[in-house]
């Protein structure tokens, strides 16, 4: 078991669903989180103080993935709240749209949100680990094998 006791876990879309389960898993192994959301405060803010009962920190940081101006702010923010040991890039969007209704903007931002801020979050945070150890993970979704024709920018 990895003793995440005063180190910090970023976790992208961390306000609901499975992003919230992973933060909450994190704090039960004792370490701090940093939840990550875009528009779902009220549910950020729950989750923070479902972690802060669990007896350590968590913080938010507020930040829309397909601007790559905020993307480059995140690993900052999230560094001064403590030493990262973790970031696990979950954010997604699983609009329904067919191959007829597909938009250059749709492909853009399922891009942006999936791949791109991934890799550029990924970047910065190996940098701000500055050789300490970390770990990082990127979450993927069944459709990567078996796309179902539902959600084509996806």
């Amino acid at each position: 078991m990895i003793d995440l006791t005063d180190t910090y876990t970023l976790i992208t879309g961390a306000a609901r669903r499975v992003g919230r389960a992973m933060a909450l898993a994190t704090a039960e192994a004792g370490g701090n989180v940093i939840v990550h959301y875009r528009s779902s405060q009220d549910e950020a803010e729950r989750t923070r103080a479902a972690i802060l009962a669990l007896g350590v920190d968590c913080q938010l940081i507020q930040a829309d993935l397909n601007d790559l101006e905020q993307v480059e702010t995140i690993v900052t923010q999230a560094a001064a709240f403590g030493p990262l040991y973790g970031l696990i890039n979950n954010a997604s969007i699983y609009k329904e749209m067919s191959l007829d209704d597909l938009t250059d903007e749709a492909l853009h931002t399922n891009m942006n949100l999936h791949a791109r801020a991934p890799l550029f979050l990924a970047r910065d945070f190996a940098h701000a680990l500055d050789g300490a150890p970390g770990r990082i993970i990127n979450m993927l979704d069944w459709e990567i094998e078996r796309p179902d024709g539902r959600r084509i920018p996806y």
